[in-house]
């Protein structure tokens, strides 16, 4: 155990040396609201009521405090008087009083510019208007006192049976300190993960929110964002832990990268193929690689590379026949290590035999040091979402001789991946799929006869559920995918393309040429993380007060805001991160706006509509269909999409317009080998 203030021991202990007095009732009678507390000789009711919003008195009076929020310890008020254990159990059962107690920590919390948002999950928000956060805030780092009054709160809230609001106040600090930069002095975040962090009994919430704590002090690109905080205390709510929700996948990748650079303790370069590249890229930043020594990251095809016989190299590649070549060739020439630096040669699936056979014989300079398994062979494009990278094209095909077969580098390549997402999460799954579906079945089996030959690494300790591996056939809804998207993520994917994170915005008119190509992951950027699913109209909405919390920020970074040394020391401590959050308001800004554009160039609003009755019951006019397709504004694949739609809806009711579309495709800018619509049905 860690070494904790006296105080927030015996707070978890329970206080084993405090006694229960039963001839002391002061906290019953004035949480009953019959006992006026001293020296302000108020009732519990009409401080409520006649203290809100008088941010003096709560400041600058002192006693008020230990009768609120009445704790097993002794304050500086002697005419309070500490909680005895016969009050406790009393109040606890009373309605009125874990009301009215409640109502005790919204007071303060509007005194420190925050309000309730959720009594059930304890979610706290910044004060709304015509309240003002800022100078509470400001109070708030000024004033220390409040620190040990936070832990009063904290704990008197964990007593009375309410700690679920602990986690939420908590991680609403987190959240202001790892994304907006709020709340975020010494003194505060010195309280935070000694004092208030601590006062939670539940030590499974206490140990996840230590854990967040540390990743946000630790000062990479791990940003605990307002999305986060929300998903994860409703996530609590529904499952009764505070843990992560779904980031399972991206979290499980990221382990293994760091693991692979952690070794060797020395500068190094890190050689990568074609298929681990957007691996690393998306499960690690350059920042992480740095700290780990990596000061090169390369291809291990790349012939030109100098030769570096002062580093060391750890090599993170794929077991396909080309890595395997590039991979002999790098170790009968070893550019990057001698016998002096060895190196280490890491690949993203189950190795078998022959494979380590044949690098044995290609490493006559003995320069490997050790060879390992790591089951990242997946892209961690979102915390509970994973890719393959298997494009198909005519050199890598995913059919076999029929359209209802596998080819077979592409089923190996399947199997492969799922086996190690399943490795990675350590599941062993019941598998479940599409009765209709021959590829489906035929996916399934590989991988149930992988799990069962590789048997040894799937020997797991079994769960009361089972995990559920469930193999669809994505044909068999041919609706979905042809129906324009509205949601930030998918649209920026469809209407301008993502690439393992990244978006090339060199075709945009008149873009900057520091955006001409962005990161775009809900890993390193919170705007993105918090609004990737919302819809393009609600997103307009974000932007606009992402962007009007950028300038308020800008006007606090203004020449005429700078008076003192504090001032000066304040610039300079909070200007890398003002830099940091402008580039990212111009990237989004930029992103959207062209969006925009191309959602008017190319009337996507007026084809949504077209696509929504096509989809739903309402069912759309054969006219309106024909007025698209012979709209010169309206790009080829839309208009072919739209013909689709109608074509599958009215396949055994409207043939003959079907064929008249058809041949307007082709009068209006589509190939005859794209509208080919008629084998569809």
């Amino acid at each position: 155990m860690q070494d904790l203030p006296l105080d927030i021991q015996e707070f978890l202990d329970q206080y084993p040396e405090a006694r229960d007095d039963h001839t002391q009732s002061k906290n019953v009678e004035f949480y009953s609201n019959r006992l006026r507390c001293r020296p302000d000789n108020l009732l519990i009711e009409e401080i409520h009521k006649l203290w809100l919003g008088e941010y003096d008195k709560l400041e600058y009076k002192h006693g008020y405090i230990q009768w609120l929020f009445p704790i097993r310890e002794y304050g500086m008020n002697y005419e309070s008087q500490p909680l005895q254990l016969h009050e406790l159990e009393a109040l606890r059962q009373d309605p009125d009083a874990i009301n009215r107690l409640i109502d005790s920590y919204k007071l303060m919390l509007d005194f420190y510019g925050m309000r309730l948002v959720s009594v059930e999950t304890g979610q706290v928000d910044r004060a709304l208007p015509p309240r003002n956060y800022a100078p509470r805030y400001k109070n708030l780092l000024r004033s220390s006192h409040n620190n040990l009054r936070i832990s009063r709160i904290l704990k008197c809230l964990s007593e009375f049976g309410l700690e679920r609001l602990n986690a939420g106040f908590l991680l609403h600090v987190l959240n202001e300190q790892s994304e907006w930069k709020e709340l975020n002095s010494p003194v505060i975040r010195g309280s935070m993960d000694r004092w208030w962090g601590n006062c939670l009994r539940n030590a499974q919430e206490r140990a996840w929110i230590q854990s967040t704590i540390a990743k946000v002090r630790a000062g990479d690109d791990f940003v605990f964002t307002r999305e986060t905080y929300e998903r994860v205390l409703g996530r609590r709510l529904e499952t009764g832990r505070l843990d992560g929700d779904g980031d399972e996948g991206s979290g499980a990748v990221e382990t293994y990268v760091s693991k692979i650079i952690a070794e060797p303790s020395a500068m190094k370069v890190l050689l990568l193929d074609t298929h681990t590249t957007p691996i690393v890229s998306l499960a690690s930043t350059q920042s992480t690689l740095l700290s780990h020594q990596v000061y090169l990251t390369d291809r291990i095809d790349n012939k030109k590379r100098d030769r570096m016989p002062h580093m060391k190299c750890v090599c993170f590649l794929q077991s396909s026949e080309d890595s395997l070549q590039a991979l002999q060739v790098e170790l009968r020439e070893p550019n990057a290590s001698n016998r002096k630096f060895p190196s280490t040669t890491d690949f993203s699936n189950i190795l078998t035999k022959s494979i380590i056979e044949r690098l044995a014989e290609a490493d006559g300079y003995e320069v490997v040091r050790e060879v390992q398994e790591y089951f990242a062979d997946y892209a961690p494009l979102l915390p509970s979402l994973f890719s393959l990278n298997h494009m198909p094209s005519s050199s890598r095909p995913l059919y076999g001789t029929s359209p209802n077969t596998w080819n077979t580098d592409a089923l190996e390549r399947a199997v492969q991946g799922i086996t190690a997402v399943l490795l990675s999460l350590k599941k062993k799954p019941v598998i479940r799929y599409e009765k209709m579906s021959g590829m489906a079945k035929k996916l399934a089996t590989e991988v149930q006869h992988r799990i069962h030959s590789e048997s040894a690494l799937f020997d797991f300790r079994l769960t009361q559920v089972p995990p559920l591996l469930l193999i669809l056939d994505r044909r068999n809804d041919p609706v979905t995918p042809l129906l324009s998207q509205w949601t930030y993520q998918a649209m920026v994917h469809e209407l301008i393309g993502i690439q393992n994170g990244r978006v090339d915005l060199n075709l945009v008119p008149d873009i900057r040429p520091e955006l001409s190509e962005i990161t775009l992951t809900t890993s390193t950027d919170p705007f993105f993380q918090a609004h990737h699913l919302e819809t393009f109209g609600d997103l307009g909405t974000s932007l606009k007060n992402y962007v009007q919390s950028y300038q308020s920020r800008s006007l606090a970074h203004s020449p005429s805001s700078i008076n003192s040394i504090t001032d000066m020391k304040r610039f300079v401590e909070e200007y890398p991160e003002f830099r940091k959050l402008g580039g990212n308001v111009s990237k989004h800004v930029a992103l959207v706006g062209e969006l925009s554009r191309l959602v008017s160039k190319h009337k996507l609003l007026e084809i949504g509509e077209v696509e929504q009755g096509l989809a739903t019951s309402s069912g759309a006019d054969y006219k309106d269909i024909l007025n698209v397709v012979k709209d010169n504004a309206t790009s080829p694949t839309h208009k072919l999409r739209l013909v689709i739609l109608y074509a599958l809806r009215y396949q055994k009711t409207q043939a003959t317009n079907i064929a008249n579309l058809i041949n307007f495709l082709l009068e209006n800018g589509v190939s005859r080998e794209d509208a080919r619509v008629s084998i569809l049905l």
